[in-house]
C-alpha cells in the first residue's frame, strides 16, 4: 500500500453516491445454517457456483428456462448430485432454499428473485459467492469501457514480476472456478460488470479500479442513477487499508472520489488521469486540490508518469489508442498499490502484447491498415 496520504478538505458535489458500508458484512463465508442453495440461471457462473457449492456438501438446485438436454454444461453437475428445476415449474417445485445465487443475466424483477427476497432469503451474485468461498486478495475492475483490457494487463503485470495470480470474471473465467484450486496467496484480477456487482453485499477488494461511466445497460437498469449505484458497490465494504483506483478524467467517477473522501473509514484514493497534472489542476467543481493531491498516475509530454516521475514514453506501450492509455495507468496505479517495484510495472507495461480481437493490428494491404476490434462490445 502507498503511504497514507492527508485527506484533503471536502466538498459537495452534485448528487450522492451509494458508498455507505453494508453493517451486515462481519467477514467471508455463507450465511450461518446455509444447507440448500438454488441457482438460478445455468450459465458458465451458474454451472461453476453449482460445482463449488457441491463440493462443500450443500445440497444444490439448478434452475434455468432451458431443458436439461439443451445444457450440456449442467450434465456433469447433475450427475455429482445437483438436482435440475426448469424455470415453468420452480413456482410449484420450490424447493426453500437458505440461499439464492443469481446468474448476471437475470434481472432483480424476475418472480423467483422476488419470492426469495420476500421470504427473507439472501440473493447473491456469483461474484459474491466466490468472495464468501475464497481468502485470496481481490484486484477489481470496473467500468462501461476498457475493463477487459484493463484486467488483463493488471494480470500480466503481476505475472511477468513473478506474482502469482489468476484472471477471472467477467472476462470469460467463472471466479467460482478456482475454489479450492489456488493458494490464498494467488491474487484474483476480477473484470467485474454492473450486473455481477448488483447482488454483491460483502464483497471487498483489496484494489478497486473504475475507469468511467457512460450510458449502459439501461434496459436493464432503468437510469444512469441505477447503474452508477450497481458501480459503485465495488467499494461499499473497502476500508483504509484497500484502495480506490480512479479517472480523474471522467466527471462522475471523479465526484464519486469525493464522495469516498468523506467516509472517515473509507479507502485510501487514488486517482490516474491520461490529460496530465496541469488538465486536473483546472478540474471544474471544486475537485482540483482533492484531484491532485491523490493523483499517482497521468500522461505528460509523451510520458507516462507514476508516483512523481518518468516511468516510460508513451511510444513504448504497445497497445494504440488514448483509451488503451488510460487503461494502462490506472493498472500501472493498482499494481504499485499491490507492491510490484516501479521498473516491474515499467518493463510489464511495454510487453503487454493487448487482448486478442481488441484493436489488434490484423494486416496492411495496399497501404490500408487493418483493425480486428471484434470483440468490443459498445
Amino acid at each position: 500500500m502507498l503511504d497514507e496520504m492527508d485527506r484533503p478538505s471536502r466538498f459537495s458535489p452534485q448528487g450522492s453516491f451509494p458508498v455507505a458500508q453494508d453493517a451486515s458484512c462481519v467477514g467471508r463465508g455463507l450465511p450461518f445454517g446455509t444447507k440448500r442453495v438454488l441457482i438460478l440461471g445455468a450459465s458458465r457462473s451458474g454451472t461453476s457456483a453449482a460445482q463449488a457449492l457441491l463440493g462443500l456438501g450443500l445440497e444444490v438446485f439448478v434452475s434455468d428456462r432451458q431443458p436439461l438436454e439443451r445444457l450440456p454444461g449442467l450434465r456433469e453437475v447433475v450427475a455429482a448430485g445437483a438436482s435440475f428445476l426448469e424455470e415453468q415449474g420452480l413456482g410449484r417445485a420450490w424447493p426453500e432454499p437458505d440461499l439464492v445465487i443469481k446468474s448476471p443475466g437475470i434481472p432483480s424483477e424476475a418472480e423467483p428473485v422476488a419470492r426469495a427476497r420476500g421470504s427473507g432469503v439472501p440473493v447473491w451474485s456469483e461474484l459474491e459467492l466466490a468472495y464468501a468461498l475464497l481468502p485470496n486478495p481481490f484486484d477489481a475492475v470496473t467500468g462501461t469501457n476498457g475493463k477487459t483490457t484493463t484486467t488483463a494487463l493488471l494480470g500480466h503485470l503481476f505475472a511477468s514480476a513473478g506474482r502469482p495470480v489468476r484472471v477471472l470474471g467477467n472476462i470469460g473465467v467463472a471466479v467460482t472456478s478456482v475454489v479450492g484450486q489456488v493458494e490464498p496467496e494467488v491474487e484474483l484480477v476480477t473484470e467485474v460488470s454492473s450486473f455481477q456487482l448488483e447482488d454483491t453485499h460483502c464483497f471487498r477488494p483489496v484494489v478497486g479500479i473504475f475507469l468511467n461511466l457512460t450510458p449502459d445497460h439501461l434496459d436493464r437498469h432503468g437510469s444512469m442513477e441505477r447503474y452508477l449505484e450497481c458501480k459503485a458497490n465495488l467499494f461499499r465494504n473497502q476500508q483504509r487499508d484497500d484502495a480506490a483506483v480512479l479517472n480523474a478524467a471522467d466527471p462522475v467517477v471523479a465526484a464519486l472520489g469525493v464522495e469516498l473522501n468523506r467516509r472517515c473509514d473509507g479507502p485510501q484514493v487514488l486517482f490516474f488521469s491520461v490529460e496530465g497534472r496541469s488538465a486536473v489542476s483546472q478540474a471544474p467543481g471544486g475537485a482540483s486540490q482533492l484531484v491532485g493531491d491523490q493523483l499517482v498516475a497521468w500522461v505528460e509530454q509523451g510520458w507516462i508518469y507514476l508516483s512523481g516521475e518518468r516511468l516510460l514514453q508513451v511510444k513504448e506501450v504497445r497497445i494504440p489508442g488514448v483509451h488503451n492509455l488510460e487503461n494502462c495507468l490506472a493498472a500501472a496505479t493498482a499494481a504499485i498499490v499491490r507492491g510490484l517495484a516501479r521498473d516491474q510495472v515499467a518493463e510489464g507495461l511495454a510487453s503487454f502484447p493487448g487482448v486478442a480481437h481488441r484493436l489488434q493490428t490484423a494486416g496492411v494491404v495496399n497501404g490500408v491498415k487493418y483493425v480486428n476490434d471484434s470483440k468490443a462490445t459498445n
